[in-house]
């Protein structure tokens, strides 16, 4: 593997006057040592001793390499360039990039590569046309190379030695990996990446977990030991040999080790326990050269017994002080947040369980030790991302909690972003809610909601983005709507239903709070059948926090795409309900690394498609096309995105991700797909 050339000349003037500095420090000086001082925290400034001396990272996972895209995920949206910017511009100083072992060799799917295609950000002109090509390797390059340039550091992460293989592969090798390729690989890579200081860290192996307590995956990756009956599974040892191989090579780069999932009898995230370090301390690597990392998440991700203590979220302190705090109290290495994050949801809702350990943890660790948020993606399952569903938007109620802490000065204000015509029409994006309030006489965007609860936002087909998939009792949040002096007497959106279609509650403060009115939305004949409903509503003044409370019956209820408030206009009657269709409404598009269940979509008449052809599990289709296949077994689930349509048996599953319990019953004992792609970057995946 070739060694990547990432000193620009501004590294190498640099370089060359630190050579001149050190031949002026031998001639005049005697002792260069006793000068050495404290490091600058620039990329690459280490101390000789003690825990890496490197500026604080603050910064965002970026994931994709390590799944069957084999590159990061958006750049079917944006130009990679642009991306990166756009961290930068948000005041993050650094980005951990997954990759699997089996990208090494692989060409990259869903780039746009598009000359006439103009960034939703940047507003240039060009959507990756450097990429064109261009092997997941070499892109990869490019992007470090990007990252360098704009001054942003970069962690590498072996997050998985198969593509999406990281939930199955509990130890560091495989039976198709080996611990020697393992090794090996890494040591491509970092001899690939020596001549890059903004490759600043290397986390060897993403999450060691599994245990022989209750339903711990097996073999468990263990700490200062083997499981018997379990062959290699001791995970210090290990490490440890990678990581001396590693720093043979390159003696600079930081070392990123994560714990195990149990030791003893006590249980944690997974690669987050580090309890074993009391008994097994890793003394074989200079401290100085050692970042230890945790992954910490709160209950959206996985019930733990902490969230429900009687003494919650008081008793979190000792609980990370009991698994990982001691590395940072202690000074044992340099101590990193790997991954954290948290729903759209919750993190609008102060009251939620997911908000206040989140805040907390915050409060007790955000200023001091490293971190990087999951995620950049749009479309984690986990916990959504920094990007809303059209990958420019910012999410502001997420970012806005971690702003605070992040490293270094005030990031710069982001630009206005306006969508253009390109092969993947990207959505324009939503201006961020500002504290001086929301004209509620002008047209505000659903989508530009401050919380939420239950709903998804999909591609609109009047442009940007609609609220969708609106369930009873679900609610969008509208914090500081400025009413002005009042007057306000109706209230006007812009809706769409395929169903009966069900009622807007306009309230004020809360979810039950003072209801300004009720604006019923019946059947308009499809998803995206657009029509303009208004209706009364009471008078009220001032800045008001807003919410939309949706109600109806069991099935999905409506879409809506924008709403007004406004003066002295007549309400229009509601029409009569007419009887329509019921299909599933368009799903937002959200592959994911770790993604949830989703619900079993409902079927009352079912057409397989055409001129099936016999497939089998795992399969994947890439392109553009009309096809139709059927499957015997149910995979373990199935994904898509970039697609005109997708149906299983009967039932919409358009670029969604669903487990294989969840699909539809079988027809004749076959399920009937049915795919329909329009761009290369197309996809269907079933495994």
């Amino acid at each position: 593997m070739n060694r990547l050339k990432c000193i620009s000349n501004i590294h190498k003037v640099s370089l060359l006057l630190s050579l001149l500095i050190v031949i002026w420090l031998v001639v005049f000086s005697c002792d260069i040592t006793g000068l050495s001082g404290k490091a600058t925290g620039e990329i690459g400034s280490r101390a000789t001793s003690g825990i890496p001396n490197i500026d604080r990272l603050t910064g965002v996972n970026w994931f994709g390499f390590e799944t069957g895209n084999y590159v990061v995920h958006g750049l079917w949206a944006r130009d990679y360039k642009s991306m990166l910017r756009q961290m930068k511009d948000l005041g993050f100083n650094c980005v951990r990039i997954p990759w699997c072992n089996e990208m090494l060799n692989k060409m990259p799917q869903s780039i746009q590569v598009n000359a006439w295609g103009t960034d939703p950000y940047t507003n240039e002109q060009g959507l990756n046309v450097e990429l064109a090509g261009l092997s997941s390797l070499e892109v990869l390059d490019k992007i470090i190379e990007e990252a360098g340039n704009l001054g942003l550091r970069i962690i590498l992460d072996n997050h998985s030695r198969a593509a999406d293989g990281y939930m199955q592969e509990t130890l560091w090798y495989t039976n198709d990996c080996s611990e020697d390729r393992w090794i090996a690989d890494w040591l491509d890579m970092v001899e690939r990446y020596r001549d890059c200081p903004q490759v600043v860290a290397v986390d060897i192996n993403n999450e060691p977990h599994g245990g022989l307590l209750g339903l711990g995956m097996k073999p468990p990756a263990s700490w200062g030991y083997d499981v018997p009956g379990y062959d290699i599974t001791d995970w210090r040892k290990a490490a440890i040999r990678c990581a001396k191989a590693i720093l043979a090579v390159n003696p600079d780069i930081i070392i990123v080790m994560q714990g195990v999932q149990e030791y003893d009898v006590y249980n944690y995230w997974w690669g987050s326990n580090h309890m074993g370090l009391r008994d097994h301390p890793v003394t074989d690597i200079p401290s100085d050269h050692l970042m230890l990392s945790v992954h910490e998440y709160g209950p959206e991700v996985a019930p733990q017994d902490w969230f429900q203590d009687p003494d919650f979220p008081n008793n979190l302190p000792g609980v990370w002080r009991q698994y990982f705090w001691f590395i940072y109290e202690e000074q044992i290495a340099g101590l990193y947040i790997g991954e954290m994050g948290i729903k759209e949801s919750s993190a609008g809702d102060p009251s939620s369980i997911p908000y206040k350990w989140f805040t907390t943890f915050l409060e007790f660790a955000g200023n001091k030790v490293h971190w990087t948020y999951w995620s950049w993606n749009a479309n984690s399952g986990d916990t959504g991302g920094i990007l809303k569903d059209d990958w420019v938007s910012v999410n502001p109620v997420k970012y806005n909690l971690i702003k605070p802490y992040l490293a270094g000065a005030t990031p710069t204000p982001t630009p206005t972003a306006t969508a253009t015509s390109s092969p993947t029409p990207t959505p324009t994006p939503t201006p961020t809610p500002t504290p001086i309030g929301i004209d509620a006489y002008s047209k505000i965007e659903a989508e530009a909601y401050s919380a939420q609860s239950g709903i998804q936002t999909e591609s609109c087909s009047e442009g940007t983005l609609n609220v969708g998939w609106i369930e009873n009792n679900d609610w969008i949040r509208f914090d500081a709507v400025d009413f002005g002096t009042g007057g306000v007497t109706g209230f006007q959106a812009r809706v769409a239903s395929a169903t009966g279609g069900g009622d807007i509650e306009i309230r004020l403060g809360s979810t039950g709070g003072t209801l300004l009115g009720t604006c019923t939305v019946t059947g308009t004949g499809g998803w995206q059948n657009w029509v303009t409903r208004t209706c009364s509503v009471s008078n009220t003044t001032g800045t008001k926090t807003l919410y939309l409370v949706f109600k109806g019956g069991s099935e999905a209820l409506l879409n809506i795409n924008w709403f007004i408030f406004t003066k002295g206009i007549t309400p229009t009657p509601t029409p009569t309900p007419t009887s329509t269709p019921t299909p599933t409404p368009t799903p937002s598009f959200s592959p994911s690394p770790s993604p949830p269940p989703t619900p079993t979509p409902t079927s009352t008449s079912v057409t397989p498609c055409s001129n099936p052809v016999s497939a089998s599990i795992p399969f994947a289709q890439d392109g553009a096309g009309e096809f139709c296949w059927t499957f015997s077994t149910a995979p373990n689930y199935i994904n898509s995105w970039n697609l005109a349509e997708l149906t299983i048996n009967g039932i919409d599953f358009t670029n969604k991700w669903a487990a294989g319990s969840n699909l539809p019953v079988k027809i004749n004992g076959l399920y009937y797909v049915h795919y329909r792609g329009n761009f290369q970057w197309s996809h269907f995946e079933a495994k």
